[in-house]
């Protein structure tokens, strides 16, 4: 639409010159600046990584709560103002050391769960858990842990981390879900438990949409892939291939079309959002896998970094011990000759001469 308005205020502009009725004065600066600002910058608009980065851009200017409750007001029916407020009187955190076993791997509601919970500021979640309740449930609780494993090691706590099951209330699903943006809004890293179900569940996809309006990019996502802790077929699923899931393919083939939801209502209305924040669907399509593509790169190159230098390290301990094992005598030097038996030993004499000692077990010879 702008771009359209931009092309009439073009085509009015260069026919008043034609016709020598356009005069240039302060009453219409405004007009050219508009025109020559959407000429030159529309058609990098609809550029996807353009627009990452202006959203980016925007971010950094202290607008993402702004933007959450926004996407959240169009998610639910109250304002941004109403929304945001509410949110962040429900914003609420959970240590992930209180979640146990049973808690994270069934998808039931749990009260007592909730409880453990507690309410917490902007800014003081580690991390947004983003998962589908489709997963395999050993293989989501062994990916967390080894999660929480290499927080741990890296800050020395336990992370605090924003998890559906134990920070939503349930007697009031949804306004809760509608204030969803906010939540996101409100955690420094969204961690993305990635698996074969994940792309074909529209909150899912709407987290990321969210993600990407407020700005996040590749380096605040934690992708957990299923060749690294995931993406086991899950129990009774006969659906689901036993054959390796390619994560490269499932990102390229995404279609946000075929991402399915529990309520018909709701997935239309999640749609109609998206395609609103993107000016299409094939546009957000486009740079959701862009941006999920650059995650995996990025964790990818940080593993072969730890892998690099855990090698390293080895090879460092590895020639300590070579060399503590040759360099134990000082001052006269001392040979040794491997043999498989005896083993001779030629040590300097007092004269400067090597006597040779043969050194065999259980016997000495001269």
């Amino acid at each position: 639409m702008m771009l359209v308005l931009a092309a009439s205020n073009g085509v009015r502009i260069c026919t008043s010159v034609i016709a020598g009725v356009w005069w240039f004065d302060a009453s219409n600066v405004h007009i050219v600046v508009f025109t020559c600002e959407f000429v030159l910058l529309g058609p990098l608009a609809l550029r996807a990584d353009f627009r990452l980065r202006a959203q980016s851009w925007l971010a950094s200017r202290g607008e993402a709560v702004t933007t959450a409750a926004s996407i959240a007001a169009l998610i639910g029916s109250r304002s941004a103002e109403e929304v945001q407020q509410l949110a962040l009187q429900r914003l609420r955190a959970i240590r992930l050391d209180l979640i146990s076993y049973d808690e994270l791997t069934s998808p039931k509601p749990d009260p007592l769960l909730f409880e453990k919970s507690s309410r917490c500021q902007l800014g003081q979640i580690d991390a947004f858990i983003s998962h589908s309740w489709r997963d395999e449930p050993e293989a989501k609780w062994q990916a967390l842990q080894a999660w929480r494993a290499g927080f741990k090691a890296r800050f020395h706590r336990e992370p605090i981390v924003w998890l559906d099951k134990a920070c939503i209330e349930q007697d009031d699903i949804d306004a809760n879900l509608m204030c969803l943006p906010v939540f996101l809004a409100g955690c420094n890293t969204l961690l993305v438990l990635f698996s074969r179900s994940y792309l074909e569940r529209l909150w899912c996809v709407t987290e990321i949409f969210i993600f990407m309006q407020m700005g996040g990019t590749a380096d605040r996502i934690e992708m957990i892939l299923p060749d690294h802790a995931l993406g086991a077929p899950a129990a009774g699923d006969v659906s689901a291939k036993a054959s390796p899931f390619d994560v490269h393919d499932a990102i390229k083939s995404f279609d946000v079309q075929r991402a399915a939801c529990f309520r018909s209502e709701e997935r239309e209305r999640l749609l109609t959002v998206i395609e609103a924040g993107f000016g299409g669907l094939g546009v957000f399509n486009e740079v959701l896998v862009k941006l999920l593509d650059a995650a995996v790169a990025l964790r990818d190159a940080a593993e072969a970094r730890a892998l690099a230098a855990k090698r390293g390290e080895r090879m460092r301990r590895a020639s300590g011990d070579r060399r503590a094992s040759t360099d134990w005598t000082s001052g006269n030097e001392c040979s040794v000759a491997l043999t498989a038996s005896p083993l001779r030993l030629a040590a300097p004499s007092s004269s400067g001469a090597h006597t040779h000692v043969a050194v065999q077990l259980g016997a000495v010879s001269p």
